[in-house]
């Protein structure tokens, strides 16, 4: 995929919507965004420093709910491989190291057009006061990581991916909520549970305590403990 370098946006999310007419599937890359965004249009702290890109798809039907999870997987296998950092999956959107932070993806959809969006803490040294459960790649390593070669690392595993099934796996093993006991907001409600599984469409599969399974599409997990 082609990449297309900027140097500041407001989000690499709106540039790669105005590629959408061109037809042609590519990475949108900025070094810093003005008005990065989360899920729920929550603000994204996008300063220089951090790697933000944004991969505008075509997918086929079948290929959708694949989308979310692909893109995770190589996600953590790139930081894997280029920052020697090993990170859990955190449902639905969350890359984690060691209880915090480290970034996020955000999938959009126009019509049959998926805009997977990708934010990494890479060389960020410091954090608003506010957000306090964050951290970076250079916090942990004590040194930068090249943003380049970390990109272009997630775009080839991206294209290069394995079969679903094994995308799956891989991801089983990385699943953080595995097991644990959470509270969760879904459906205008807090739920209440544990986390088994996710399934094969990359819900998560919640054990009720009066009896009985819920799978979930998306949510807003505040609570995580053991038991």
């Amino acid at each position: 995929m082609r990449i297309i370098k900027f140097t500041s946006v407001t989000s690499t999310q709106d540039i790669a919507k105005s590629y959408i007419p061109q037809g042609e599937e590519l990475v949108i890359w900025a070094k810093e965004q003005k008005k990065g965004r989360g899920r729920f249009e929550r603000e994204w702290y996008s300063p220089e420093g951090g790697l933000y890109f944004s991969i505008l798809l075509f997918p086929k039907p079948e290929e959708i709910f694949t989308i979310h999870l692909r893109l995770f997987l190589s996600a953590v296998k790139g930081i894997e491989k280029v920052a020697k950092i090993p990170c859990l999956f955190k449902w639905p959107n969350d890359l984690i190291y060691q209880g915090k932070k480290l970034g996020g993806i955000l999938l959009e959809r126009e019509g049959e057009v998926v805009i997977a969006g990708c934010g990494i803490n890479v060389n960020n040294e410091t954090f608003p006061s506010e957000i306090k459960d964050a951290v970076s790649l250079k916090l942990i390593r004590e040194r930068e990581t090249p943003l380049e070669e970390l990109l272009k690392e997630i775009i080839f595993l991206y294209e290069n991916a394995p079969p679903f099934p094994q995308i799956l796996s891989e991801i089983r093993k990385r699943n953080l909520l595995k097991g644990k006991y959470i509270h969760l907001r879904a459906f205008s409600r807090l739920w209440e549970g544990r986390a088994l599984d996710i399934d094969e469409e990359g819900k998560l599969i919640l054990s009720l305590p009066e009896g009985g399974i819920l799978t979930l599409i998306s949510g807003e997990v505040e609570k995580v403990y053991e038991s």
